[in-house]
């Protein structure tokens, strides 16, 4: 039973309940992002990860055999289920800016460098990805006062709309000298510039073409919207003379506590032009995602976060024939060290922070089934009906994350559901879990004179790399199981 307020011995003690307080809510939240489980095969990415191309080399199983007891009728090898593409390491960087008067503005440029286990190169870059958005939050509650701080909350609901374009290149095994030598002309000498606010001037006024840059193998189209509900608790101080109706204005000393829900979807549509034919591919996906902070005092602290992704793309050829579709969950946890400069008065606040990983990983799962006659096309077709758009993915989002990837790992039988069945004879099936390396920063500042009025730039690195692989054997004796694919591994 709480003990009742008493005036003379709470002075001295708040501070320490409130610290003792606030480590015990970053703890909580650093041990239920270690509790999430996350094994090879569970599912449950960003943006923008695209998954296509040629098989890949090396196996430890013999890609060359075809095992007892294969049910899917002659010329299927072990080959046919390798992974057509998987990541072995990935390198990004992002920056952007905003901007707030009432409602927010702002763009951002990702450039990012994949390297494949066939020793392929991928190179995207998104020159200018805008949003428009606006938040709406609660006036501050005083949860408890004393004489000298107070401890108060508030919350925050926030929605925006987003689209873009984006660019990439690829290129073989031994074309890593033109794959180095593209990378030194967008990063090093600003052919395509990462300043987010050239870049986004540049997508107003500049052609593509001007770049002087070789024609990208694949163009992107991106358009969705993001939602978001905020909560944040903290200490502020009392600054005397400062009193009005409501109290007197409080000293942000980053001491405090926050938590936040968000929520995404959207569609991305690629064109690729490699091939002979012009393929066309719509990746609906939806993403959502859990984190909490905790600082101790003066901004330094610590946080923990667990997010989930789903996508469903289906590829066509110019004349609309369904030629492929690809399922994706990706499953990200993380702990970080975080700072925040302090100090702000009331709603007025400097937003400079920064933060890297402490512990971080991602496991991945993919599931692609080409298409190759007219029945299959229309179990194919039949699928995408019953799981259209970003509806149909956000349920598939939702059995992700309770650990359902999709994938079929025993014989449905004759009178099995037809995608399955398709999926257990044909679907190439390959998990990747990836160790994570971060590091974010911002700076920006925003006053509450009416309306809310302020600006920020962000920048973003990570480096993610495989270290364990599997993929999903051929059927044998009613089964499929999962081998080691270590031409994946880092």
């Amino acid at each position: 039973m709480p003990n009742r307020h008493r005036a003379d011995t709470d002075r001295g003690s708040a501070a320490v309940e409130w610290s003792a307080l606030l480590l015990l809510l970053a703890a909580i939240a650093a041990v239920v992002v270690l509790s999430v489980p996350s094994p090879i095969g569970q599912a449950v990415d960003s943006a923008i990860c695209q998954v296509l191309g040629d098989h890949c080399e090396g196996s430890s199983a013999d890609p060359e055999s075809t095992p007892e007891g294969h049910e899917d009728g002659p010329g299927m090898r072990e080959a046919d289920y390798l992974p057509p593409l998987c990541e072995v390491n990935s390198d990004s960087e992002s920056s952007s800016f905003t901007v707030k008067i009432g409602i927010y503005g702002g763009a951002e440029t990702q450039f990012q460098r994949q390297e494949m286990a066939d020793g392929s190169v991928w190179i995207t870059v998104q020159p200018s990805n805008r949003a428009v958005g606006a938040e709406v939050g609660t006036p501050g509650a005083k949860i408890k006062g004393g004489e000298t701080a107070d401890l108060g909350a508030s919350a925050e609901v926030g929605g925006e709309g987003q689209w873009g374009e984006g660019m990439i290149w690829t290129f073989g095994p031994d074309e890593r000298d033109e794959a180095d030598a593209l990378e030194r002309r967008i990063v090093e000498e600003g052919q395509i510039s990462q300043n987010p606010v050239v870049a986004w001037w540049d997508s107003l006024w500049s052609d593509e073409e001007d770049s002087g840059l070789p024609p990208p193998d694949m163009l992107l189209d991106h358009e969705g919207g993001e939602g978001s509900l905020t909560g944040q608790a903290g200490v502020g101080l009392k600054i005397p003379g400062t009193g009005d109706e409501r109290g007197e204005r409080q000293l942000d000393i980053g001491q405090g506590a926050d938590g936040a829900i968000e929520g995404a979807g959207g569609v991305i549509t690629r064109t690729d032009n490699r091939g002979p034919e012009t393929l066309i591919s719509d990746t609906y996906y939806a993403n959502g995602s859990i984190s909490g902070n905790g600082e101790y005092f003066l901004g330094v602290g610590a946080g923990g976060a667990v997010a989930w992704q789903a996508q469903i793309r289906q590829t066509r050829d110019e004349e609309g024939e369904l030629q492929s579709i690809l399922l994706r969950a990706d499953f990200d946890n993380e702990v970080n060290f975080r700072g925040r400069l302090p100090f702000g008065v009331g709603p007025h606040r400097p937003n400079t922070s920064g933060q890297t990983e402490l512990a971080a990983g991602r496991t991945t799962t993919l599931i692609q089934v080409e298409l190759d006659t007219p029945e299959q096309r229309e179990i194919g077709e039949r699928f995408l009906r019953d799981n259209a758009g970003v509806v149909g993915t956000a349920n598939y989002f939702l059995e992700t994350m309770q650990g359902d990837d999709g994938s079929v790992t025993e014989d449905p039988g004759p009178g099995g559901d037809p995608w399955e069945r398709l999926m257990y004879e044909r679907g190439q099936v390959w998990t990747t879990s990836h160790d994570r390396e971060y590091t974010d920063s911002e700076i920006g500042a925003e006053v509450k004179p009416f309306i809310p009025i302020g600006g920020g730039y962000a920048t973003s690195e990570e480096t993610r790399r495989t270290e364990e692989a599997e993929y999903l054997g051929a059927p044998q004796d009613g089964r499929r199981t999962f081998q080691p694919y270590d031409a994946c591994e880092q």
